[in-house]
Parts: structure tokens; sequence; C-alpha cells
């Protein structure tokens, strides 16, 4: 029987042109891989910042060069091994550290995940599976070998003009023509050059299968109360009611012991309908937090309809762990994000059977905080969900919480 050393499993994530791994972080907190993979850790290197040819007298992080775009397959990269050796590094670290290679799994996001195919496929031992974004293939592929039945998972936009749907498909065909014999391409139709929470969900489920919880894992265990953190939450009354502030906080002290909850209760129908009023009360919030010692990095504000909206008013929140929204109603006052500064983390919860604030309309909002700028979106439309509060939701965010503070584990690193 192996031991719990040998047992660990861990998902390396390689981010994308431009981007960082704390965006990965991000989204990976937003979905609901934390809560399928509780036994999983997850890691997310970060790249060099270099000039590209296509982009003469920019620097920006990159994993290596690209001659062209759109990108080609078959191609060779300037860098590209390099980025090779410091994936190969990081793989080995982690056995050293005490995972398997069979219990790795290797993603990455277009510049991401042709590294990942790439660096997974020379690696000299053989892991438990490789998922490439939007990735293609390079001039440099290596023949199968002992690697054939290696599972790979391809995802790819109908519509991506950056690296085009046919260069996905060739990929695929080339891998195949190479020896690979667990090659899988599951497109998106009408997504564009985007790693979005569908694809999250369809590479969640690709881990669960080769990256099977083992009875030997590590027990997953309820966070301890090492991590001092706070959750301000803003619960709009006027159309569900008040909530059962000891029924909620019950939940918080037995999931977060560690986490405080600043609960504030909206219920006048008038004053939740004005901006002003709903600002003025998320800051007031936000300084009480600040006041008691919570420091803007160990925070999360959020809130439930009005509450919600608040919540997104605040920005841009520097500093700030993460904004969690519930049934928010859509607000033309949304402040376009600051051109400095990591992108914040804005979860948005929204109920697909919500008669009061259609999702449809939700779905709006939330791409319109893509065009202010705000990269760290993630948008979840939850079947059976209406315009209602209920334990269940507020379980779910809990665990958002919990993950966005990494309160009690080593999960994300």
């Amino acid at each position: 029987m192996e031991s719990l050393h040998e047992s660990k499993a861990l998902v390396v994530w390689l981010h994308g042109l431009q981007s960082c791994g704390c965006h990965i972080k991000k989204m990976v907190i937003g979905s609901r891989s934390l809560q399928i993979l509780p036994w999983v850790k997850w890691r997310f290197p970060e790249s060099d910042v270099a000039e590209l040819s296509i982009l003469p007298g920019q620097r920006l992080k990159c994993w290596f060069d690209l001659p062209e775009q759109p990108v080609m397959e078959g191609r060779s990269h300037r860098r590209m091994q390099e980025a090779v050796d410091r994936v190969h590094a990081v793989l080995h670290r982690a056995m050293e550290q005490g995972f398997r290679a069979d219990r790795i799994v290797l993603c990455g996001f277009s510049q991401g995940g042709t590294l990942a195919l790439q660096a997974g496929l020379t690696f000299p031992h053989i892991l438990a599976g490789i998922c490439a974004v939007a990735g293609w293939t390079t001039a440099d592929l290596p023949a199968a070998g002992r690697k054939n039945e290696l599972p790979i998972l391809m995802c790819h936009g109908s519509e991506d003009s950056m690296v085009p749907i046919e260069v996905g498909r060739r990929s695929c065909r080339s891998l195949a023509s190479k020896g690979y014999n667990k090659v899988n391409l599951v497109t998106f139709k009408g997504l564009r050059h985007q790693l979005i929470a569908i694809e999250l969900d369809e590479i969640t489920e690709f881990v669960r299968q080769v990256l099977p919880h083992s009875s030997a894992d590590p027990a997953v265990t309820s966070p301890s109360t090492d991590l001092s953190g706070c959750l301000i939450w803003l619960h709009d009354a006027t159309l569900v009611g008040r909530v059962d502030e000891d029924s909620i906080a019950d939940r918080m002290r037995n999931f977060l012991p560690g986490v405080h909850l600043l609960l504030r209760q909206l219920e006048d129908s008038d004053k939740v309908r004005d901006g002003s009023f709903l600002l003025a009360e998320v800051t007031a919030e936000l300084q009480k937090a600040r006041l008691a010692g919570f420091p803007a990095e160990k925070t999360v504000l959020g809130g439930f309809g009005a509450g919600g909206t608040a919540a997104l008013l605040s920005l841009p929140s520097p500093g700030l762990a993460g904004l969690v929204c519930s049934c928010a109603y859509p607000s033309s006052g949304l402040p376009a994000q600051v051109s400095t500064g990591e992108d914040q983390l804005i979860v948005v919860l929204h109920g697909l059977e919500d008669e009061v604030v259609p999702v449809d309309v939700a779905r709006e909002q939330w791409q319109m905080l893509g065009s202010y700028g705000y990269r760290g979106v993630v948008f979840n439309a939850m079947k059976g969900l209406g315009h209602e509060f209920s334990l269940g939701l507020w379980q779910d965010i809990v665990e958002i919480v919990a993950a966005v503070l990494d309160v009690g584990g080593e999960g994300l690193e």
C-alpha cells in the first residue's frame, strides 16, 4: 500500500502571454475545482519578462518567443528550451517533495499550453496527464515511446483568432502521428482566445479522472484557526427578508473558525436603490475591518442582491483578497480597472432561475466588467437557484472565502 507521502497529487498551471500565475490562481479559486478536488495541491509558476519578435521594443511576461501571429503549429521558438528546463526544474522539485510523477498533471493556457506539452512530453518521467488550452505543438515534438498512453487533453475555442482552431486540430493529428494514443480535443463553440469557467470545468473532470482520490491521500481536514481573516457581507433583506445571523455565523465558525464575519443587513427598500447609499455602507464596513486590525489582503468583501452591487461599487478595491457577489443588481456606476496592480478577483454567483435579476442581465454585467479591464472575474450560473439566500448558497460562499484566504492548508502555492 502506498504511503501518505507518495500518494499526494499536484497540478502545475502555466499561464499565457501577458498573464501571470496569480491570474490563473484566481480563476481556479473562483471555480469549483478546489471543492471537487480537495486532495490535489496546486502550483502556479511565473514566467520571466522578455521581448517578442512580433512586438519589438516591448517587454512583457512570456515563456518563449513568438515569431508570428496568428500562431502556426510545427514551428521552432527561441527560448523554448530554457522554458522547458524551468518547468522540468519545477517538476523535479515536486518529486523531491514527495509527489510521484504519475500523480502530477501539467496544465497551461496559450503559450503555457504549448509549454505544458513540450515540457511534459520531454520530461524523463511519465506524468499523470497534460492539458493544453488554446495551445499548439512545436517543431521539436518528441515521439511517444513509453508515453504512448499518456492522457492529453486539448481545449480550444472555435473562434480563436490568435491560435486558430485548425492549428489545434493539426496539433492533435501531429501528436497522434508521433504515437500518442490518448489525445482528446474538446472544442468550445463561439469561444475566442480565452480561458473561462466552462473550460475549467472540463479540466477539473480530466484531473479528477487522471488523479483519482486515493485511500492513502492525506485526509482533508477542516481549516485551522491559525489564519486571521475577515469576511464583510452585506445582505439585501428587502425582498428575501433578514438572514438568521446566528445560523450563518455558526456555519462560519464551524468551517472557518479563524475568519471573522462582519454582517450588515440592508432593509430600506428605497435606500438600496441609491448607489451613493450603497457605497457609503460598504465604505463604512471596510473601515470597521481596518479598525479591527484586518489587513486588506486578508479581507473578502461580498453581498447578496443590492449588497452584491455595493461590493462591486467599491471597485477598484486595491489589496482586497477578493469580492464575492450573489444575485447582484446591475449598475452603470462601475469604474474601470486601474492600470497598475494585480487583477482583482471577483466571483459572481447567480441563479439560473433568478426572476428578479435574470441571469442574462447578470452575464451582461460580467462582460461589462471584462470590458472595463477586470480580468479576474469568474461567473458561476447556479442551476436551481432563484433570487434567494439559503444556507446551501452560504456554504458555497464560505468555501470560496476559504479558498481565497487559503485558510487551513497549502492547497494553493
